[in-house]
């Protein structure tokens, strides 16, 4: 059962056939007990003897890598539930006539790759530009033979990386940038707020957090202020990457590479290379890359406060 824009999957507990598979996931970190990922399928009513597995794989940010399976999860039998009539998104056995199943997914143990490998190769980090696209294949089973597969799709994010990037400039290139400008002045530091990228950087800063907030009510929570969220998902990440990575690329020569040797190699990969056409489009041209401090003066020569110029 798709994705439909506007539903969410708990909609099928109380009005049977309204109810949408989750077109996305998130990884909270352990703070939210009721995180699932919901997968709506039906099957016969006649299966007697039939078995239902799953496979999850992840393929990138855009479906063109791997497949890379889960631990776990290769053709894993799964007992087919159904959700409660309660609506609160809990589950029940099956009954005699039911042909509307739902599978759970958790993300915080089902979408994460395995603990040894993990250090290796985080999938939801820089490297695969914050996302994956998950492939949840389902089988029915005779005999154990297939009769029917059908798959679907869900973008994955872990939570606690949005907004990192905005923070990462904040700290290596606008404050020490404000602090070098007013000891050449000789004044005291007027304060990151006087550097002229901080407004975008706050700005960016603050719409990754209500992103954030937005897309957990309505992905994890299953709540109805967006009606496609894991559009939402997209444009929060695609946004922080095109921003931040064209700062990192104007300051470079001046500050630094705000990229470890690791993010570094990903983005000059060619999976990047759609990401860095963009972020070139967008970094700031040479004369607006550092602030400066210009002095006023009144009338009288009195020195008034310092500001910084682009």
């Amino acid at each position: 059962m798709p994705f439909v824009r506007g539903r969410r999957p708990t909609d099928e507990a109380r009005h049977p056939g309204l109810g949408s598979s989750d077109h996305a996931a998130l990884v909270l970190g352990g703070e939210d007990v009721t995180n699932r990922a919901y997968v709506l399928y039906t099957l016969p009513e006649r299966r007697d003897g039939m078995t239902v597995d799953v496979t999850l794989s992840l393929t990138g940010h855009d479906g063109t890598a791997g497949p890379f399976g889960l631990l776990g999860w290769h053709q894993r039998p799964v007992e087919p539930q159904c959700f409660d009539p309660s609506g609160d998104g809990s589950l029940r056995a099956v009954r005699p006539g039911d042909t509307r199943f739902v599978l759970a997914l958790d993300p915080e143990t089902d979408l994460l790759p395995d603990t040894d490998t993990a250090a290796a190769d985080d999938p939801y980090g820089f490297g695969h530009l914050l996302l994956q696209q998950l492939v949840v294949e389902l089988r029915l089973l005779d005999g154990g033979r297939p009769v029917s597969i059908a798959e679907t799709t869900l973008d994955v994010a872990d939570v606690r990386r949005l907004g990192s990037l905005y923070g990462r400039v904040l700290e290596r290139v606008v404050s020490p940038d404000v602090a070098r400008q007013a000891a050449g002045a000789g004044v005291a530091s007027p304060g990151e707020a006087y550097h002229p990228w901080f407004p975008v950087l706050l700005i960016g800063t603050d719409k990754a957090s209500l992103y954030t907030r937005a897309l957990v009510a309505d992905i994890v929570h299953k709540r109805r202020y967006l009606a496609e969220p894991g559009w939402l998902l997209r444009v929060g990440v695609y946004l922080e990457l095109l921003t931040c990575l064209g700062i990192a690329e104007a300051v470079r020569a001046d500050v630094g590479d705000l990229l470890t040797p690791e993010e570094r190699s990903a983005f000059e990969s060619e999976s990047f290379a759609p990401v860095r056409r963009c972020a070139a489009a967008s970094t700031p041209t040479p004369g607006a890359r550092c602030g400066s401090f210009a002095t006023s003066h009144s009338r009288t020569g009195t020195s008034r406060e310092p500001g910084l110029s682009r």
